[in-house]
């Protein structure tokens, strides 16, 4: 049969490809509504697949006349548990942040798979040296109790409802308190994990769980903060690394996917390069693809990781094949604390080789702080550039960097 009909569920409609090729169409639930419409679209064209926005109240504006919309209240989704045949979904996407939330519980109300889940996995499965989880109920005693037994210094670390996670550094076992109740409000029945801190190059595997196999589309370096949030601050795409590197991640990836749950969907490992060789510190699976990572790759790789996780969901494999051999890097513009009161040298780093993007997400008049975590981080901007290799594109970025100025004023006059 023809690569482009999904058997999970489908029903042939009426039209033939070739002879024995049975022409299927599939819908795919997209839940929220896109930035950008037309690239989803677009992508969903590729597939073969007619979009279904499932969105909460009447935020539709930003969808084009002619697309099909069922709201996600409760008789929503019943109306949708209830058809049959082609006319049901075939599989579920998310296309904003907000509707991280909802996929989930979207999912086992329509009984479809759903992108793996790591509240579908064991934490103390997870192979991480030196990691301990505790749920929530045990956490008081551990604080009374249990504190000499911590490493320190030490990650800890909260399973958050989209399937990401969030963390904080313990440089003291007294701190254990304050940050458990920082990460709980993350997720108030997720499990909380301590794991020591370690040093080194910290890599990100860019990854899609394809049934029973976890198949590595890309290796991200990161250049993190130090301080108690560890929060991204540079990235090259691809990671340049020892000459073992490839080898090492791919080997890692098959020791975790043991631990995963089948499915199909986005992972992501998070690994730091030590004398003791990689080690893996976290395994997410966000609901949600980060958008600066999906540009990231499609200028270095030619890899449209927004295309693979649709496919995922339509229970496909994605085509992660790279068609460009590019190296692409990304810094966050960092202010000092202050007032916003203008901007310097934006259109002349625009202009310079190599510079894909500036973009300023700072007005006049904000009020900025030191980064502690990804919104703060945020409200800067930041710059894009390309290069043939990873030292031509630091390069071009750190020359571009050097131009852009956020000016702030100490305090408002």
């Amino acid at each position: 049969m023809s690569d482009r009909v999904w058997l999970r569920g489908a029903v042939p409609r009426e039209g033939w490809l070739a002879a024995g090729e049975m022409l299927v169409t599939v819908r795919l639930g997209i839940i929220g509504v896109p930035e950008d419409p037309g690239g989803i679209l677009a992508r969903c064209a590729l597939l073969g697949a007619a979009p279904v926005f499932l969105v909460e109240g009447d935020e539709v504006s930003n969808l084009p006349p002619g697309c099909e919309v069922v709201s996600l209240g409760e008789r929503g989704i019943e109306a949708l548990r209830d058809e049959a045949g082609s006319s049901a979904l075939s599989g579920l996407w998310t296309a904003c942040s907000e509707g991280t939330s909802r996929l989930s519980e979207v999912a086992r109300a329509l009984e479809l798979p759903q992108l793996p889940c790591m509240d579908d996995a064991r934490q103390s499965a997870i192979p991480i040296d030196g990691a301990m989880v505790y749920p929530i109920a045990s956490l008081a005693h551990l604080c009374e109790e249990d504190l000499q037994a911590l490493p320190i210094p030490a990650w800890v670390r909260a399973a958050c409802t989209r399937g990401d996670s969030s963390c904080m550094r313990l440089d003291h076992p007294n701190d254990l308190s304050l940050a458990s109740a920082k990460l709980r409000r993350r997720n108030l029945e997720g499990p909380i994990r301590i794991q020591p801190a370690i040093d080194g190059a910290v890599y990100r595997v860019l990854a899609f769980k394809t049934l029973e196999r976890l198949a590595v589309a890309c290796v991200v370096s990161e250049e993190t903060t130090s301080s108690v949030y560890r929060v991204p601050l540079s990235v090259v795409v691809p990671a340049e690394g020892r000459a073992t590197l490839a080898e090492d991640v791919e080997a890692l990836a098959v020791a975790v996917n043991g631990h995963l749950p089948e499915g199909w969907g986005y992972v992501e490992l998070e690994v730091v390069d030590t004398n003791r060789g990689l080690r893996l510190i976290d395994v997410q699976c966000p609901a949600r693809l980060d958008t600066h990572r999906c540009e990231l790759v499609r200028l270095s790789l030619g890899i449209d990781l927004c295309l693979a996780s649709m496919a995922c969901a339509l229970g496909r494999i994605p085509a992660l094949s790279p068609t460009r051999h590019a190296v692409a890097a990304m810094t966050w513009l960092l202010t000092r604390s202050g007032v916003v009161t203008g901007f310097q040298g934006v259109e002349e780093a625009r202009l310079m080789d190599g510079v894909v993007e500036v973009r300023i997400t700072a007005v006049e008049g904000d009020i900025l702080s030191h980064v502690v975590d990804i919104p703060s981080r945020e409200r800067g901007g930041f710059i894009m550039a390309v290069g043939n290799s990873g030292a031509q594109a630091r390069e071009r970025l750190e020359a571009a960097r050097a131009r852009v100025w956020i000016n702030t004023s100490p305090a408002l006059l």
